[in-house]
């Protein structure tokens, strides 16, 4: 099992985080190792590949509880046949990189607590949607000022309708969070999340798109799957408050 030390949490939650990763039955686990990173986190997370299943019940037993399952999904890139429904949802739709501060705080600006909701921040009930909104926030934030990632700004008839965020490499781009803004949702505007990068990226040369979604947002699957995308892997999400796990005791 790998262990990260995920620094970058205690400005987002608060509280001293790990990340641990089994990714297949192969990898080295055992409780007693688990429990001696408890020692020194406050909160810790588990990601567990679905061909290492049988892990999840030792550590349910160890108190972890399942929170969301993360789905993976590619998309390889190539011409897309015309498509009706597409081109008028995409009629008058830009997808412009936000290369400006004045621009890119114009785009958190529109974020709202009711856009990430369905995650494992958001549901858990020692943080909740407004520390999920501000992790995003941060998130966002980092990676505009590092530029590592590309952040896009969605725009119909000159008003902002949504972002994207993705982080390019040589072949392939991961797409990495995005939304439409509140006033704009359940407008059928949505199919412009993924249809966009799918356009930008193609012209681009790229071969392929990937991201993740959670077991939680049926709805943004769903699109996912609408414009060509598979699903390549799936993780196990556990979590566990180790004080207050203790105190209980």
């Amino acid at each position: 099992m790998k262990i990260v030390d995920a620094v970058w949490e205690q400005k987002n939650l608060g509280k001293k985080t790990a990340e641990i990763v089994i990714g297949s039955v192969e990898d080295e686990f055992n409780i007693s190792d688990l429990l001696a990173v408890e020692e020194n986190f406050e909160y810790v997370v588990v990601k567990v590949n679905s061909q290492a299943a049988c892990r999840l019940y030792p550590l349910q037993e160890s108190g972890y509880k399942f929170i969301e399952t993360q789905i993976s999904l590619t998309k390889n890139l190539k011409r897309i046949e015309d498509n009706n429904k597409l081109d008028k949802i995409s009629k008058d739709i830009k997808f412009t990189e936000v290369n400006t501060y004045e621009d890119f705080v114009s785009t958190l600006n529109e974020l709202t607590l009711d856009m990430f909701y369905t995650d494992r921040i958001a549901l858990d009930p020692e943080f909740g949607v407004t520390i999920a909104n501000k992790r995003y926030r941060n998130w966002l934030t980092d990676e505009f000022n590092s530029s590592r990632s590309q952040i896009f700004s969605i725009e119909r008839k000159d008003k902002k309708i949504g972002f994207a965020m993705a982080r390019d490499s040589e072949e392939s781009v991961d797409i990495l969070l995005g939304g439409i803004f509140s006033e704009y949702q359940n407008l059928g505007l949505g199919y412009n999340l993924i249809y966009q990068p799918i356009k930008y990226y193609e012209a681009l040369g790229k071969k392929r798109l990937n991201t993740k979604v959670s077991s939680n947002n049926m709805n943004v699957i769903k699109l996912y799957m609408d414009l060509g995308y598979t699903i390549n892997g799936i993780d196990y999400i556990l979590v566990k408050h180790i004080l207050n796990s203790r105190k209980t005791l």
